[in-house]
């Protein structure tokens, strides 16, 4: 990676969809990322900076780090993973007393060290858990095992970040030591991934949904008997196959204005958005072309609206 804070977006992607191919992995490493940043912002803290690495990234707040990632590649000789195999570590910060008992076995994925910065002022750790880089359509399975240590230790994670925001007087930090270093595309492209909006960065490994439609309609029109019969026989996986697909840079000002005017109320059945995305604590919506944008419709505010998910299905589909 390029340790620039003034690479662009485009450039981060780039980097990014080379080290984490999965979309969902990239998904898991800036969910965490984005749900720190808001965390602090829920305090009243700015006190945070992401600086870009060689390696990966580091989530600063106020004097220290908060939370880390890097990718590393090993030779499958020395170690118990594949040859050269690339693997993904993510490392938070965790503080409260119950935080070493948190879970109960850790596994080959993940470790705790304990760690003393100074600044914090009260005892605190660090987790770190690793899974295998897929370049395939299917995530190592110990990605999953890392998520739900994420998910148990987030209470944790968030008592480190409130104690990094926090000056031993007891004021709001409002500026992390590293803002000189801070890199706003990389922000950026991770609200871009979260949010759905990033640019495919893979074929569709899956089947497509007028095909998918079209299978379920026969077989709803078939009797159970039938379909009992060849359930029994089936792979319990799925058949995976490549595919090309094209997709549509759009332009992030049309989807930043038609959502400014849905003013968190669809645009279809005109309720309010069905809920509040954690990350950036805004009413969740989905941008709809009117005339869709594969058979030549325009990317402008003026042919596009601000739908709930049940509006925006029932377009597709009604």
């Amino acid at each position: 990676m390029k340790p620039d804070r003034n690479v662009s977006v485009a450039e981060v992607a780039t980097m990014f969809n080379e080290v984490l191919p999965l979309r969902s992995d990239q998904h898991l490493v800036f969910s965490q990322l984005l749900d720190a940043v808001t965390f602090c912002e829920q305090l009243g803290s700015a006190a945070w900076s992401i600086t870009l690495h060689e390696t990966g990234f580091r989530l600063n707040v106020g004097q220290v780090e908060a939370m880390t990632w890097s990718c590393t590649r090993f030779d499958g000789n020395e170690t118990a993973v594949d040859q050269d195999a690339l693997l993904s570590d993510v490392r938070i910060l965790l503080a409260g007393a119950d935080c070493p008992g948190k879970i109960k076995d850790l596994g080959e994925e993940g470790h705790f060290d304990e760690l003393a910065y100074k600044s914090v002022g009260a005892q605190h750790w660090c987790y770190n858990g690793t899974f295998q880089v897929s370049t395939t359509a299917s995530p190592d399975p110990r990605r999953a095992v890392v998520a739900d240590h994420l998910v148990s230790l987030l209470d944790n994670h968030h008592q480190f970040l409130k104690l990094a925001c926090t000056t031993s007087s007891g004021k709001l930090r409002q500026k992390s030591n590293y803002s000189q270093h801070h890199c706003e595309s990389l922000y950026a492209y991770a609200c871009a991934v979260v949010n759905g909006t990033a640019e495919p960065n893979q074929p569709d490994a899956v089947d497509t949904e007028e095909a998918l439609l079209a299978a379920v309609a026969r077989s709803l029109a078939d009797s159970s008997e039938a379909r009992a019969a060849r359930l029994a026989v089936a792979p319990t996986l799925p058949e995976r196959y490549q595919t090309t697909t094209t997709a549509y840079r759009r332009n992030g000002d049309v989807i930043a204005e038609v959502l400014l005017r849905a003013a968190g109320h669809c645009e279809g059945c005109q309720k309010p958005a069905p809920f509040i995305r954690a990350y950036d604590a805004t009413p969740y919506l989905e941008v709809h072309h009117r005339v869709p944008l594969s058979v030549g419709g325009e990317d402008t505010v003026a042919n596009a609206v601000g739908l709930c998910p049940n509006c925006h299905r029932a377009a597709h589909y009604a």
